[in-house]
């Protein structure tokens, strides 16, 4: 790699492809563009929105979370068990509410959670 170069996290490169999909899916619906998923016009209106959200982060106007709803997360306490998915983020508290077997829905600082890299390859 290039000295200066930042280095591409593909796994939430892979999460915002997944939510801009969902995007111009919406656009190509309301404006009645009637484009296929595989239309030249639908990948470049892709990939203008993706510039878009690129801009705003590197502009900081909007800024990645640690942790998003839908994530699967391991308590550190009990790193044995099987992950859990974050219902609900308090981002000014910095708690995640995820569904316990045991205790229900629960909140949760993020210091006592980490993220399951496996649950992105679903």
């Amino acid at each position: 790699m290039a000295r200066g170069v930042k280095k591409v996290n593909r796994k939430r490169a892979k999460r915002f492809e997944d939510e801009i999909n969902i995007t111009v899916q919406g656009i190509n619906e309301d404006l009645n563009l009637g484009l296929k998923d595989d239309a030249k016009e639908f990948h470049g209106l892709k990939r203008q929105v993706g510039k878009m959200i690129k801009r705003l982060i590197d502009q900081k106007l909007i800024r990645e979370q640690e942790f998003y709803i839908g994530d699967w997360v391991f308590v550190v306490k009990d790193k044995g068990v099987e992950p859990l998915e974050i219902i609900d983020i308090n981002y000014k508290l910095r708690t995640a509410r995820i569904n316990d077997a045991n205790e229900g829905k629960i909140w949760i600082k993020f210091q006592d959670i980490v993220k399951d890299e496996d649950g992105f390859l679903v």
